[in-house]
Formats: structure tokens, sequence, C-alpha cells
């Protein structure tokens, strides 16, 4: 945890499964049942873990963030091996379909309902080894923009 101008940065955070292996179907009495994954509760209990270790970042977040809009700035951090490919081109790794699932244990420990969260980014970056993969997230609170607000934007 670590304090910046405006904001609160988390680091450490495990990184949350794709959507793709967050839920898994079956069929029960002919019906499909939806249910999370293994992956998914694997996730929620590391993440769990995660936020009693930081659990003073998490009070400090709770307080600066209270009754305001929140941007949520997540950096995902890989391997190089898993974002290239030995010549050099990407490899199909998304991180926007990991963003729900950490939105919501997010919202989660810091008691904040993720509609709350108006202004939020994805983006990787990578990891040397022998340092691990990680998310690291940085909090602020965020002045809701209006309708003028959007259009005077320089597009």
């Amino acid at each position: 945890m670590n304090l910046n101008s405006g904001g609160i940065i988390l680091e450490g955070i495990p990184i949350p499964p794709s959507s793709n292996n967050q839920y898994k179907a079956f069929v029960r009495n002919n019906r499909i049942i939806h249910a999370r994954s293994q992956d998914l509760l694997d996730f929620k209990k590391d993440f769990e873990k995660w936020a009693k270790a930081n659990s003073g970042g998490i009070r400090m977040a709770r307080a600066m963030l209270e009754g305001s809009a929140v941007e949520v700035e997540a950096f995902i951090g890989f391997h190089r091996e898993r974002l290239f490919t030995k010549k050099d081109t990407f490899k199909r790794l998304d991180v926007s379909n990991r963003i729900k699932a950490l939105h919501d244990c997010l919202s989660d420990v810091l008691g904040i309902d993720d509609s709350a969260f108006f202004a939020i980014s994805a983006e990787k970056f990578v990891v040397e080894y022998p340092l691990p993969e990680q998310v690291i997230v940085r909090l602020s609170p965020f002045l809701a923009k209006s309708l003028k607000d959007v259009q005077s934007l320089p597009f």
C-alpha cells in the first residue's frame, strides 16, 4: 500500500481468472445449471488472504473513498512469455475479461458498491522473473462528469 497524490495504490493482488474460466455449466434434472468455477473460488480465497495481509491499506482506502465516486485503475502484470511469443508477437491474453471479478472483490473488501466505480481502466505490464505476476490497483476519489463536461473534451 502506498499513497500518492489523491489516491492509494494497492500492490500484490492476485490475478483474477479470465471470465472464460469463472463459471462452469452442467446439467441436473434436464436443466442447465451455472456455478462458480474452482478457478474463481480459488481467486476469491487468495484475494481474501491478500486483503487480510493488507488490512491497513484497505482501511485507508475505505476512509479516503467513503461517499465518493471512485476511479479504479488496474495494472495487471504477467511474465513476458505469457504476453509475447518467441518472435515477439502478441499472445492472446485479455485483461478486460478479468476486471469484473477484481471489481467484485474490491467492492466487497472496501464496503463500496461497485456502482460507485465511475471511471475504470485496465492495463497490462511485463513482470520480470523472479517477481510474481500480480495486479496493482490505484483507487482515487472521482468527480463525476456531466454531459456538458464530456462534450467539451478534446476528441
